[in-house]
């Protein structure tokens, strides 16, 4: 949601990789909260997007910045050479997963 003024909620499930409905469930927690609001998409008035609300920007700035902080400790001493090779494994274990629910 960072990189949006507004998303759509479908479009937010498809890129974290989760199912619609566990996503639904989490926008209703964090709505109660007023970290995001739904608004009606205006080019498809059937589905939603999600705004962070003041709230919502002002808790992902502080936690921006300890997720950073967390991800320095955790590859802190990993050659980039070494971080490189973690990815592209990674990217093919996703794959052979991704391959396999089409089977």
């Amino acid at each position: 949601m960072l990189d949006y003024k507004a998303i759509n909620q479908k479009t937010l499930a498809k890129e974290l990789g989760v199912a619609d409905s566990s996503l639904g469930r989490l926008v209703d927690r964090l709505e109660k909260m007023g970290l995001v609001e739904r608004c009606r998409d205006t080019v498809d008035r059937r589905a939603f997007v999600l705004k962070l609300t003041e709230q919502g920007q002002s808790h992902i700035d502080s936690l921006l910045f300890v997720g950073q902080s967390f991800n320095n400790d955790l590859i802190r001493g990993i050659s980039d050479e070494d971080l490189s090779i973690y990815e592209e494994v990674l990217e093919k274990m996703v794959k052979n997963v991704c391959d396999s629910e089409i089977d």
